[in-house]
């Protein structure tokens, strides 16, 4: 247990491990996103625009996740997924192409009903994963040395996204997800070992005003070491996923941990 003064109080705080699961043939995933309500995981294979809808019967519990595969809508590197949080809009990024991909869904939330809307030219090298904002104001981005910011003209519409700044914390920066307010940021770094490092943003949504706070080394947790990854939080921050390959590469293994003060990592324990 770690304990250290943040926002005026003092907390004592854990990452515990609840388990994982491994969805055969879906593929070596390269984005996960949660529903808010956490009965549905979103994830997405490398190289193939094919998103995957998991509904569980328990919220946030992967262990008892069923799986529906979508239509393939598209083909390209894929990396990164979002689900609005009304369930009508999806986005994947691409890292061959530099591309962010937009696209509806007829249905709410129901992966088969999706339809391609849009494309913007990110012109980053090596997109990696990728978060927008609840409000559809803001997106976020890794491209392996830098943490991107981007904002939208218009909520949700990808051309009209216009670049505002970045910062470079690693070289080795694969997953990314912050707190629905946009004031803690944390971002998935393989540094050997897999580790989950978490920021302050001191004002919300500016990532120059980034103060670290905390680094929880997950390995132990995990039966491989990938290099796809990807990591998701709830809206109250007290639930993360970090997906990456199974061992036979062509399976993905999900992991979920509990955190038990709210959106503040710790030191990491297996029960």
């Amino acid at each position: 247990m770690i304990e250290y003064f943040h926002r005026r109080r003092l907390i004592s705080n854990e990452l515990v491990y609840n388990g994982k699961k491994i969805i055969i043939d879906s593929g070596t995933v390269t984005g996960c996103h949660f529903s808010k309500d956490g009965t549905k995981l979103y994830t997405n294979p490398h190289n193939v625009y094919k998103p995957l809808r998991h509904i569980m019967s328990t919220p946030f519990d992967v262990s008892t996740a069923t799986t529906q595969t979508a239509s393939t809508v598209g083909a390209g590197t894929s990396r990164g997924l979002y689900i609005s949080e009304d369930g009508t809009k999806m986005f994947i990024g691409d890292s061959a192409t530099d591309d962010l991909q937009s696209f509806s869904l007829s249905s709410a939330f129901d992966v088969t009903t999706l339809a391609s809307v849009a494309t913007f030219s990110l012109t980053d090298l090596g997109l990696s994963d990728l978060w927008i904002s609840p409000l559809g104001n803001r997106l976020y981005i890794i491209d392996d040395e830098k943490i991107k910011r981007y904002t939208f003209g218009t909520e949700f519409d990808v051309t009209t996204l216009s670049f505002d700044h970045e910062i470079n914390l690693f070289t080795a920066e694969q997953g990314v997800c912050l707190s629905p307010d946009e004031t803690n940021l944390y971002v998935n770094v393989d540094l050997g070992d897999e580790w989950i490092y978490q920021y302050e943003l001191l004002t919300p949504g500016d990532l120059t005003t980034t103060s670290f706070l905390h680094a929880t080394n997950i390995s132990s947790a995990l039966d491989t070491d990938g290099n796809f990854d990807s990591l998701g939080i709830s809206d109250d921050g007290t639930k993360m996923i970090y997906s990456t390959y199974a061992t036979s590469g062509t399976d993905a293994s999900h992991y979920t941990f509990t955190l038990t003060d709210p959106f503040n990592l710790g030191d990491l324990v297996i029960p």
